[in-house]
């Protein structure tokens, strides 16, 4: 039997990858980029800049945006054509720092379905968490939101997985669901992280993505909607 396939209605989706160590946010600037050859000179002079300074940069570029303070190091993009450039834009970043120490990094995968119905959008949030259990205490009770994260990771030695399940409210989409997976690298053991090697981002990416893809398709056929 065909079951409704999450991955397949999927209607809008972001990747954000985040990196904790210690930065110097100030030399990351558009212009630094482009002089980098990490992105096109027409990128940097067209880039909405909001801050730069000693402590935080912040700005748009036309299809992702940087957010980097002392401890935290993000880029984002809700393209997804630009997925693999951000990643890339991203271990070329690092591979012009290689003495920046992280302690940890991620890849998130932030995805908006389209239950498409009320009857599936209250049975999605019932067969994960059995609503009928609240019944005596809660007027018509409803999934919010629900985080489910490994103890010990069966797929990784240096981190664990983080599923985030929320309500997803949407002008456009009327019976959304929003799925957050957290694939998350832990190298906290070394007391000031380690030097980080950019090539991490590349070869931990293609495991990554099965993992994404196999969660939604997994739910999907547990769930049977």
């Amino acid at each position: 039997m065909d079951y409704f396939q999450l991955e397949e209605n999927i209607e809008k989706q972001e990747l954000n990858i985040v990196l904790i160590g210690s930065f110097n946010p100030v030399i990351i600037t558009p212009f630094w980029l482009s002089g980098k050859s990490l992105i096109r000179e027409s990128d940097a002079a067209s880039a909405k800049i909001r801050i730069v300074h000693n402590t935080i940069v912040d700005y748009d570029l036309d299809w992702a945006t940087l957010n980097i303070t002392q401890q935290r190091f993000q880029l984002r993009t809700t393209k997804e054509p630009f997925f693999e450039i951000l990643r890339d834009l991203a271990a070329g970043i690092l591979s012009n720092l290689k003495e920046t120490p992280i302690t940890s990094f991620g890849y998130n995968y932030n995805k908006i379905v389209n239950l498409k119905t009320k009857e599936r959008a209250y049975e999605f949030g019932n067969r994960l968490c059995p609503l009928n259990n609240w019944s005596d205490y809660l007027n018509d009770p409803r999934l919010q939101k629900l985080e489910i994260i490994e103890k010990d990771s069966k797929q990784k030695a240096e981190g664990s997985v983080l599923v985030t399940i929320q309500a997803a409210y949407n002008k456009d989409i009327e019976y959304g669901v929003g799925v957050n997976i957290n694939d998350h690298y832990n190298f906290s053991n070394e007391k000031d992280g380690i030097k980080f090697s950019s090539s991490l981002l590349l070869d931990y990416w293609p495991n990554s993505l099965i993992i994404a893809k196999n969660i939604l398709s997994k739910l999907s056929n547990k769930l049977q909607l």
